[in-house]
Order: C-alpha cells, then sequence, then structure tokens
C-alpha cells in the first residue's frame, strides 16, 4: 500500500536502483516522462526491465493512477490502456548527452519523447491530445560507448548524504476495506523535514478494469493541525485541506476494535466522492518510521 500511497523523489527512486546481476540477459531499460496537457500534470515511469508503466494524472491534488503493460525498446515506450486511451513514443537524448544508450553510469540520459499521448478519462473527465513530454531514459548495461557524463552517480551520491538514518517522526493512520478489489484506502501520515511537520495525504477507490489496475482519488500536502493525533491516548482528529472535505476522528474501542467516524470524503475523477470513514474500514493508528532530511 505504501509504495503506492507515500510521495516520492521518482528520479532520485530510480537513480539508487539496485545494479542488476551478472546473469542478466540482455539491457534492461526504464523511463520517466512528464508534460501538462488537458489540465493536467502527467507523468509516466516504468521501472527498470519492469514492462510495466504507472500513468499518473493530476489535477490540484486530484488524481488518478492506471497500472499496465509497456512495450519498452531501445529507446521507444508503447502501451495501450483499454478503451481509454493509448501512448506511442520515441526517446531522443538532449544536447551533450551522446547516443542512446551511453548515458552515465547509471545509465540515464535526459531527453525528449515524441510521438503519441491519447487518453480519455472515464466519463470523460479528461481529454488529453499530446504528440511531445520531457523525461527521462535509462539503459542497463549500458551500450558499448565512449566515456560519457558521469553526473547520474554523483547525484545519487549527493541524495544519499542527505538522507540520515530512519527515526521515529510522526504518527500514520491506515485504512481499508479490505485487500481484494474493488476496495477503498487511505493513508494519512506526519513527517519532520526541513520545513517542519508535513502531513501527506492520500486516499484512493482500487478497481480492476480491462487488465488494469487503476486508483483514483487524492493526494496532498498539508500542515501539521490536519492531522492531530495522541498515541499515548490512541486518538486522532484528521481534516486534511481541499480537494478533500469533512474530518475523520479515530478512538479506541472498548472491545479492542477503534472506531473511524466523521464526515470525510474525496473526489474521484470521473465518478462519485467516496466516503473515508465508517464500520467498513480496518483502521490502524501508530507511529510512523520515515527519513529525516539534514
Amino acid at each position: 500500500m505504501r509504495r503506492t500511497l507515500v510521495i516520492a523523489s521518482v528520479l532520485v527512486a530510480a537513480l539508487t536502483a539496485a545494479v542488476p546481476g551478472a546473469g542478466a540477459a540482455g539491457p534492461r531499460r526504464g523511463f520517466l516522462f512528464y508534460l501538462h496537457a488537458g489540465g493536467f500534470a502527467i507523468q509516466g515511469r516504468g521501472g527498470l526491465g519492469k514492462h510495466g508503466i504507472r500513468l499518473l494524472l493530476d489535477r490540484h491534488g486530484e488524481v488518478a493512477y492506471y497500472y499496465d503493460g509497456a512495450k519498452v525498446g531501445p529507446g521507444t515506450v508503447a502501451a495501450r490502456f483499454g478503451r481509454l486511451g493509448e501512448l506511442d513514443l520515441r526517446f531522443t537524448p538532449g544536447a551533450g548527452e551522446g547516443a542512446l544508450g551511453c548515458g552515465g553510469d547509471e545509465g540515464w540520459q535526459r531527453g525528449s519523447f515524441r510521438g503519441t499521448i491519447e487518453f480519455r478519462g472515464e466519463h470523460d473527465y479528461a481529454d488529453v491530445d499530446a504528440h511531445r513530454a520531457r523525461g527521462w531514459f535509462q539503459t542497463r548495461p549500458r551500450s558499448d560507448c565512449a566515456d560519457g557524463p558521469r553526473r547520474s552517480r554523483a547525484r545519487s551520491r549527493a541524495a544519499a548524504n542527505r538522507i540520515a538514518p530512519i527515526a521515529e517522526t510522526g504518527a500514520e493512520l491506515v485504512a481499508s476495506t479490505g485487500r481484494g478489489l474493488p476496495g477503498r484506502f487511505l493513508y494519512f501520515s506526519t513527517t519532520n523535514g526541513e520545513a517542519g511537520v508535513r502531513g501527506d495525504f492520500s486516499a484512493f477507490r482500487a478497481e480492476r478494469r480491462e487488465g488494469m489496475t487503476i486508483e483514483r482519488g487524492a493526494q496532498v500536502l498539508g500542515g501539521a493541525r490536519a492531522f492531530e493525533w495522541n498515541l499515548g491516548t490512541g486518538t486522532a482528529r484528521v481534516e486534511p485541506p481541499a480537494p478533500f472535505s469533512g474530518r475523520g476522528v479515530y478512538r479506541p474501542g472498548a472491545d479492542g476494535r477503534p472506531s473511524w467516524t466523521g464526515s470525510l470524503r474525496a473526489p474521484v475523477l470521473g465518478g462519485s466522492p467516496i466516503r473515508l470513514t465508517g464500520a467498513a474500514f480496518q483502521t490502524y493508528l501508530g507511529p510512523t518510521l520515515g527519513r529525516l532530511v539534514v
């Protein structure tokens, strides 16, 4: 669940990916692209050698994730999202990046994607028809090329040096209506950083459709007062910023099952808002184990 819900730096995570084993058969490839189109911030990501894509559409905190298979070749990415859309892109390295496949030590190259990006969300909530995006393409191991830029290793080392050991930094509230799909789930947490205490708020309705996993809901950041908690008494009060509405209250129950009540709701792109409280949810409140940024 946290893999999906926690907002993280996609590029840093990709740059610090593990080196493939000696038995890897042929190059493995990954990609990350982003653009603004149709009123949305759009991002596509494919893990190194995973042959899949995560497509994200974000409109001021109202978000939708689509997970599906993808064909990733030498500088190419193609995927089809059932009847909702498709993409067919070719990557061109930027100036100074060298030939395709000759990135830095991690094999990353910055450049542009050109081709087709067409997507129409459920009940026509989005209508995207774009032909260009910016981003990165990764090839590992690299092709046989002359020594090129070595920014990737320096970037990875700098990122690692800014991360301190894991420490308890706040609280998290996790809830779901069960393990299967369709279902509703949420993840709220607080963490300490350079800017002080910050709250992360994510909630989704998840389903399977036309071979895809789809998650639609809301994902935003907020201040410390949006999530007030007391681990000693086992209580919490959550009132995230828009596009969420209402509030949720967590209390310990006499029978050992906590109560999770209130009017908290989240919007769903192309659908009706979802209720995020009630007896249907299995809920947990506990300490957050995060990384302190120093």
